[in-house]
C-alpha cells in the first residue's frame, strides 16, 4: 500500500485590473492535507503530480475565485484539479492588508510505506 505525500508552494500570481497580485507569496494557518485520487494511484503518472491553482485571498485570509491552471496529470487531470481545489479552498492563509491574486502548487507523492 503506498502513502501519500504532499507539498504546497504559495507564489504570487499575476493581477487583473480590479484585483491586484499578492506583494508577497500568502502563508497558510490552516491547510488541509489534500488526498490522492484512490482511482489512479498505480496509473503511470509523474511521480509527483503537481496541479497549479491560481486564487483570490481575501483580507480575512479566506480563499474565493479558486482555478485550476496547470497540471501534469495527462487524462486524470480533473480528478487532481477537483481534490486540489477543494484543498485550496479549504486553507486558511495570514490576513492580508488588502484583497489581491496568489497561486497555490500542490504536489501529489506516492512513497513507499515504512517497513515494519
Amino acid at each position: 500500500m503506498a502513502l501519500l505525500a504532499t507539498s504546497t508552494v504559495c507564489g504570487i500570481a499575476l493581477g487583473t485590473e480590479s484585483i491586484p497580485s499578492c506583494k508577497a507569496p500568502p502563508v497558510a494557518e490552516k491547510l488541509p492535507q489534500p488526498t490522492y485520487p484512490s482511482d489512479v494511484e498505480s496509473r503511470g503518472l509523474p511521480n509527483p503530480v503537481t496541479v497549479l491553482v491560481e486564487f483570490t485571498l481575501g483580507q480575512d485570509g479566506s480563499v474565493s475565485d479558486a482555478k485550476a491552471i496547470e497540471t501534469d496529470a495527462g487524462g486524470y487531470a480533473a480528478a487532481f484539479e477537483a481534490e486540489a481545489l477543494r484543498a485550496v479552498m479549504a486553507t486558511r492563509f495570514k490576513a492580508s492588508s488588502l484583497r489581491c491574486r496568489g497561486r497555490m502548487r500542490l504536489a501529489f507523492k506516492l512513497v513507499a510505506p515504512p517497513h515494519a
